[in-house]
Formats: C-alpha cells, structure tokens, sequence
C-alpha cells in the first residue's frame, strides 16, 4: 500500500467538517475514510453540552508505529449557509488542527497504552488503519478541552478505543468502500497513462483530423449552395439592370429625335 518513493507532494481532501492535509505515503483518499470514520465515532460520543468545531488533520509519516498532537486553531474565511435564510453567505470558520503520524504497516499489530501514566487502557492496533482512527479520535478529543494531565489523557483514550471499536463494527462496509475508491484511482491513472502512449496521441491526432474533415466538408457543402443561389441572383439582377438600361437609353433616343 505504501508508495516506493521517499517523499510525497502534498496532498488535500476537504469537506465543511473535515480537512485532511497529508504527505504520508498511504493514498490520501483511503486516509480521508478513516479519518472522517474517527470523526463520525467522536460526534456520536458527545456529550449534550460539547461541540466540536471542524477539523483539520495534518497526516505525516514516521518512524514509529504512531504518534499523534493536539491542537492549533486556524482561521479561515469560507461560504457558508445562513441557518435563517439559507443563503449562502461569507464568514469566519475556525478549524481545530490535528497532527497524526502513522508508520509502516510493517510496524503492525501492535500494543498500545499511553506511555506517560499508568493505568491507562489497552488497546491493539492489528493494522495501521486502526491506528490511524484511534490517534485521529484521541487527538480530535483534545480539541474538545481535554487536558494533556492524566484524567484528560484518559478520556482521550477511552473515546480512541470507541473509535477503534466503532471502525471493527462497521469495517466490512469502511473497507469495502476505500477498495471502491483506490480500484476507481487506479482505473482513472491506467486511463491517463494509456493516453500518453505513442499510439493513443496519434489515434487522438486521427480522430482529430477527421472531425475537422467532417466538419470542413459540411462547410464546403454549405458554401457551394450558397455561391449557387448567389451567382444565379447575380445573373438575374444583372440582366434586368441591363433590361433598364436598354429601356432608358431608347426613351432617351426618342426624345433626341426631332419631329418630322
């Protein structure tokens, strides 16, 4: 799954409630489900009185299996809709700033319980998906206002490990639908390099070329009707301005002449 190369551009996908920004190696499509499926499990766990702002998950490699930070607020001015009028209007939206790092898959399965206190949860990451869900999820419950001390740090952890259990409940149909979405990439890059190739650009030329024939030909057709009908408008005003000319000219000559 991850690319050969050592660097990545970046690379962006972008809802009104999520933005992911990543220069990982892992597809940046596939990383989009499972962030917005740790988003989804985070809004389902809130509380009556919480709200969570958009997020915004920068997403980088690492050398370690994971790790994660948590928060910076960016602002930023976007179209929005007026919840009265329902128009759409400009405003200032402040997005919550997430950072995720996710190793190798070679680094999975994997145990893992926060280092910094004891008896926090245990949870295992079998794959890098699940970890990158349960990260996304502990760093998204940061921007909620939980603290970086134990009891924040715990809760944190408990809403990653819903997370992790929201996405084993639902990964049948999360999998199913990041297989779609990479089979249709795939598909869409085959189609563009097939089009590069030596032979596609010369049966692009062709058909091209004949369109511009076609098209030429219709004109032609067009204008030999057209010089047709005019050249027949000419004969037949010129011979009867002759006609009058004709006319003119012998009235002239009877006039001229005398009476006897």
């Amino acid at each position: 799954m991850l690319s050969s190369q050592h660097t990545s551009p970046r690379k962006r996908l972008k809802t009104s409630r999520l933005w992911l920004r990543s220069t990982s190696n892992y597809p940046t499509a596939e990383c989009f489900i499972l962030c917005r499926t740790a988003l989804e499990a985070v809004e389902r766990g809130l509380l009556p009185h919480e709200r969570l702002r958009p997020i915004i998950v920068k997403l980088t490699r690492s050398a370690h299996s994971y790790c994660g930070r948590a928060s910076w607020t960016e602002r930023h001015t976007g179209i929005v809709r007026h919840p009265d009028t329902h128009q759409r209007v400009k405003d200032t939206v402040y997005w919550e700033r997430i950072l995720v790092r996710i190793g190798p898959p070679s680094l999975f399965p994997r145990q893992a319980q926060y280092p910094l206190f004891k008896d926090m949860p245990e949870m295992e990451f079998r794959t890098y998906r699940e970890a990158m869900v349960a990260v996304t999820a502990h760093e998204i419950a940061h921007t909620l206002g939980y603290s970086g001390r134990k009891s924040g740090e715990e809760r944190c952890e408990y809403v990653a490990l819903d997370a992790l259990d929201y996405y084993r409940k639902h990964q049948a149909a999360i999998d199913a639908e990041i297989d779609a979405v990479l089979a249709a990439q795939r598909q869409r890059e085959a189609a563009k390099i097939a089009t590069m190739s030596p032979e596609a650009k010369d049966a692009n030329k062709l058909a091209a070329a004949e369109a511009h024939l076609k098209r030429w030909k219709r004109k032609l057709t067009l204008a030999t009707g057209k010089v047709r009908s005019y050249t027949s408008a000419v004969r037949r005003l010129s011979k009867g301005q002759r006609m009058s000319m004709q006319a003119i000219i012998t009235e002239l000559a009877q006039a001229a002449t005398p009476p006897q």
